[in-house]
This record gives structure tokens, sequence and C-alpha cells, in this order.
């Protein structure tokens, strides 16, 4: 009897080490696949951090839009990558717009555009699609991307996880001229 209580414990331990070392390596695959993507606009000319409302992310075949709000003083949106799907992420303070925050990625199309929500002179090429240019997620991820500078001398080296492009802000009178004509 008691030996065979043993191996049922031995037995039932095995099961219970198996089962939590399995829990442990999905929880770890799940949460390995979650990953910021970071978001910067650059003066071109300065090549500090631009301030905007918000940034704009097409995602795979352009016809899909996500806003994420911007950190003012760093000039960056954060939104998360999980493998099937990205969201923008919204601080618990700031109202989330209407509309949609979160996006699934069909397979084949895990790419993205994105443009600020600002009144600047974009300093890259748009393409055909006049999204572009468009980064692939896991070039992003894995090494970081950086748009052409067409409208100055700045430049700047992306860490993982982060796509900086550059724009030219409007001086304060093309402001005022572009809201006087609208």
């Amino acid at each position: 009897m008691f030996k065979s209580d043993y191996s049922v414990g031995l037995c039932f331990r095995r099961w219970a080490a198996i089962g939590a070392l399995s829990m442990v390596i999905l929880g770890a695959s799940t949460g390995a696949r979650s990953q910021e993507i970071t978001v910067k606009f650059l003066d071109a000319q300065t090549g500090l951090p631009v301030t905007y409302e918000v940034a704009q992310m097409w995602v795979g075949t352009g016809t899909r839009l996500l806003v994420a709000p911007a950190k003012n003083k760093k000039g960056t949106a954060t939104f998360l990558y999980t493998g099937h799907s990205i969201r923008a992420i919204w601080p618990p303070d700031a109202k989330a717009p209407n509309g949609v925050t979160d996006l699934t990625i069909a397979p084949g199309f895990e790419r993205i555009a994105v443009a600020p929500s600002v009144a600047a002179g974009i300093c890259w090429d748009l393409g055909p699609s006049r999204l572009g240019p468009w980064y692939p997620i896991s070039e992003i991820l894995q090494h970081g991307a950086v748009s052409e500078n067409r409208c100055g001398k700045a430049a700047a080296k992306p860490e993982a996880g982060e796509l900086i492009l550059f724009i030219k802000p409007l001086s304060i009178w093309k402001r005022l001229l572009e809201g006087f004509r609208s």
C-alpha cells in the first residue's frame, strides 16, 4: 500500500510539473509575441521631435486606419503588435476616439504606413498609393526603420521596434494661411 501511494503521488507530481512547465512555455510564447512599435516624427532640419496630436497608421492594404495619441514632449506614439493584430495604445486618462483601436492583420499583409495628424510637409516619397512608404512590421521590430529625408539634412538611427519619420513642420504663417483657405 505504501509503494502504491508513493507511485500515485510521484505520477501526480510529474503531471503537475509537466502542466506547469507547458503553461510557462505557452505564456512565454504569447507574451514574447506582443511587442511595441514606437513611431517618432522628427523635424527634417533639426532632427528634434515634432509635437502633434495623433499618429495615423494604415495597416495591411491601406484601407484600414488606426489612430494613437502622441506623447507630445517626446513626439512619439505607441502601437502594440501581437502577431495577428495591431492595437493603438491609449493612456487611461485619454479618451480613445470613436472608431477602430484594434485591427486584425491578414497573413501576407504585415506592413504599415504612418503619417502625423498635423499641418506638416511629408519628407518621404508617398509612392503610387499616396500612403507609402510601407514598412514591414518584422523589419521594424528587428532593426527599426527610418524614412528618407527629402526636406533637410537631419539623420537618425532607429532602435529595434522604432519607426522614425521626417517631416517639415509648417511655419505659423503657412498654418494661418491654410486656416483662412479652408
